[in-house]
């Protein structure tokens, strides 16, 4: 089994596949794309349960399907960017 990878290390799997997802498959928000990743095998399940833990803390739900507009890119790839530079 692989070493888990730090949440800063996954943050970085996800920026650099989310325009690739959002233009080449169904995803439209991170989730999905998260999901995707690990069905492609790029994450572990751990790993993506890390992933959704992170996203729910730094972003509390509160009844919205999404935090940025749906298929939207930039905003996502802003905010990982915060977010990475951040830890």
């Amino acid at each position: 089994m692989k070493p888990e990878r730090s949440i800063k290390e996954l943050l970085i799997i996800l920026r650099d596949n989310l325009e690739n997802y959002f233009t080449y498959s169904y995803s439209d928000g991170m989730c999905v794309a998260i999901k995707e990743l690990r069905e492609d095998h790029r994450i572990l399940d751990n790993e993506m349960k890390m992933l959704y833990d992170y996203l729910n803390k730094i972003k509390k739900y509160e009844g919205y399907t999404y935090w940025f507009p749906p298929k939207e890119v930039a905003p996502r790839l802003k905010w990982l960017n915060q977010q990475i530079e951040k830890l």
